[in-house]
């Protein structure tokens, strides 16, 4: 599982395959409980792969809101401006440091 972890976080594909069917559903319900299952397409057959695209949720359900997005986003400009001003003052006490030797 972690080795699957790791390539989707690095946003690359991963086949699962086996010649047992148990193996696959085993890895397919570990990312089901982890709300990943979205990712997963069994297309073992032509009814599979029919039922895999015509079951596709528009947006995967754990995916953040454009709302949540927008708030999220906010708070990172936010932090950042902080982290700025932050930098600024301790250029300036550097400064006056520098300035009293």
């Amino acid at each position: 599982m972690n080795i699957i972890a790791n390539l989707i976080v690095q946003g690359k594909s991963i086949a699962v395959v086996s010649n047992n069917n148990a193996v696959t559903q085993n890895v397919f319900e570990k990312l089901q409980s982890y709300e990943l299952d979205y990712l997963c397409a069994t297309l073992g057959n032509k009814d599979n792969k029919e039922s895999f695209i015509n079951n596709q949720p528009k947006t995967p359900k754990h995916l953040n809101t454009t709302e949540e997005n927008n708030t999220i986003l906010h708070h990172i400009k936010s932090l950042n401006s902080s982290i700025q001003e932050i930098f600024f003052l301790q250029n300036k006490k550097s400064q006056r440091k520098r300035a009293f030797k």
